[in-house]
């Protein structure tokens, strides 16, 4: 009788290990296989004096240049796929089209999402005149603009934004990223950052007129190389007076810290 209990037990016992073998013998999805490829195109400017600009599915570079008569476009689009030849095939999927309204240009990103192991990204660079108005929204990866000098308002941004030698009223507004600008803020102006868990970093004219008022709720606050009066700081805030206080300068972050630079 022992035996053959015994005996049961060995056949239970290499009945479960078959099946755990089997189980380990499963295979992993395959690695997809990436492909890019860059476009190059061109938009007229007629009386348009207003652009919007939008990218859900990566960054944009914006770079402005005085007397740019026509919006220079490159567009780099990549697809992730089971095989180079399926990814080569659906580049065509991701498209950087523009329409046209009254006195504003919008450009986006398309993606005609095919079913199946698909991963589409893109991103852009624009090469514009540099006193139109930009409105940047809903852009999924990084956002870098260059040399404009001009109103900017980023909105819903994903990650980071980098502003550099920015002559003009800006607001930015993202939501896990770092902020960083350097810009000149006109007598009247506005210099707006808002951030829900990243760093603030802006360097700004000696010479600039503002009122400032900088809030962390867990962070540091840095104010250097700038002459401030009515200076009132706490742990989490700081308010001054730059110059006249004409402007404004308003920045904010949840989790990060902020550094106000002069120079």
């Amino acid at each position: 009788m022992q035996q053959r209990y015994l005996w049961l037990a060995i056949v239970l016992i290499s009945v479960l290990i078959y099946f755990a073998c089997s189980e380990d013998k499963s295979v992993s999805p395959k690695a997809l296989e990436n492909v890019g490829e860059k476009v190059f195109g061109a938009i007229s400017i007629e009386q348009q004096k207003h652009l919007y600009v939008k990218n859900d599915s990566g960054g944009v570079y914006i770079y402005g240049y005085p007397d740019q008569d026509v919006i220079e476009t490159l567009l780099y689009r990549t697809v992730s796929a089971e095989s180079k030849k399926l990814a080569e095939q659906r580049l065509a999927d991701i498209e950087l089209k523009h329409d046209k309204a009254d006195d504003l240009i919008n450009i986006f990103t398309t993606v005609n999402t095919q079913p199946g192991r698909l991963r589409y990204t893109s991103w852009y660079s624009l090469e514009i005149p540099n006193k139109m108005v930009l409105d940047i929204h809903d852009v999924w990866e990084d956002i870098n603009v260059f040399d404009l000098d001009t109103t900017l308002m980023v909105r819903d941004a994903g990650h980071n934004v980098s502003i550099v030698r920015h002559s003009g009223s800006a607001q930015v507004n993202t939501l896990t990223g770092d902020i960083y600008m350097e810009i000149a803020v006109p007598d009247s102006g506005y210099c707006v950052g808002h951030t829900g868990a990243g760093d603030i970093v802006v360097h700004l004219p000696q010479e600039t007129s503002a009122t400032i008022k900088l809030v962390t709720q867990d962070g540091l606050i840095s104010v250097n190389n700038l002459e401030v009066k009515n200076e009132v700081a706490t742990p989490s805030s700081f308010e001054g007076l730059l110059g006249l206080g004409e402007g404004e300068i308003i920045l904010e972050t949840g989790r990060g810290s902020i550094i106000l630079q002069g120079f």
